[in-house]
């Protein structure tokens, strides 16, 4: 079954020679361990740990050969305990097993995998068709894709930022793309989200009394966060990962989890 025919794209998508900035994003051990092992003095603690658990559980039966499709610092492989083969593609890197060179097609034979990670790069992809025609190509039929993209977020040129999504968009996303969606989850949500964005907005804010006034208690809560976020994680266990479906007009969300199999 061939995939099948996209969406429209969007002009941003049209054009590869947009004049949007460029950041050279290169993850230390230090941005890969906030990842895998999140401490409650983290900066966006709450929306890291969420992000682990989701991923956690989506690929706690992960067996074969997976591919971790813009890997970055790979920050989620030791969780992947069941395979047999993990491959690391990306742009560049160190230790990469591909590289990506877009809109080439991987250096893999078609079904070669049984499953795939992408973990926050939707965003950064110009042209979603090839990258989501590549991940459908790549795997065997019911093969898994486990996805994680922004709902909510700043703009964060790694090294550029195209794009938020919304549960049923990215449903609709995927489903045109050749894959049967199982389900999507939204990751910290409603007061979660709330603090993470006020968390991170806190260290731009400047100039009126208010902004200062504002920019003080963001200082307090960052060097209260190793006492308050352990607190706070509980107090709001409701917000960290929900599973709303259909409507879903209100919702506030940082992230979304995608689980899909191969049509």
């Amino acid at each position: 079954m061939g995939v099948q025919p996209p969406l429209d794209r969007s002009p941003a998508e049209k054009s590869p020679d947009l004049a949007q900035p460029r950041h050279d994003y290169r993850p230390d051990a230090e941005t890969v361990r906030q990842r895998i092992e999140p401490r409650p003095s983290d900066f966006a603690y709450l929306h890291t740990i969420d992000l682990l658990r989701g991923v956690r559980d989506a690929v706690s039966t992960a067996r074969g050969a997976w591919l971790d499709f813009g890997c970055g610092g790979s920050p989620y492989r030791p969780l992947f305990t069941g395979v047999s083969r993990y491959l690391r593609a990306d742009l560049e890197g160190e230790a990469l097993d591909l590289t990506i060179r877009p809109p080439e097609p991987l250096d893999l034979p078609d079904g070669a995998m049984d499953g795939v990670l992408s973990t926050q790069v939707l965003e950064h992809v110009l042209d979603v068709a090839w990258y989501l025609g590549e991940c459908r190509r790549v795997l065997a039929p019911g093969g898994r894709l486990v996805l994680t993209t922004h709902g909510t977020w700043v703009d964060h040129f790694w090294p550029q930022d195209f794009r938020r999504w919304t549960t049923n968009g990215l449903r609709a996303e995927l489903e045109t793309r050749g894959f049967a969606v199982e389900r999507i989850l939204q990751l910290t949500c409603d007061m979660r989200a709330v603090i993470t964005l006020w968390e991170t907005k806190g260290r731009v804010l400047r100039g009126s009394l208010l902004r200062l006034l504002l920019l003080g208690a963001w200082g307090s809560y960052k060097v209260l966060r190793p006492v308050l976020n352990p607190l706070l994680d509980r107090a709001l266990a409701q917000d960290a990962i929900q599973n709303q479906q259909g409507d879903t007009e209100g919702a506030l969300y940082i992230n979304l989890l995608a689980e899909a199999v191969r049509t």
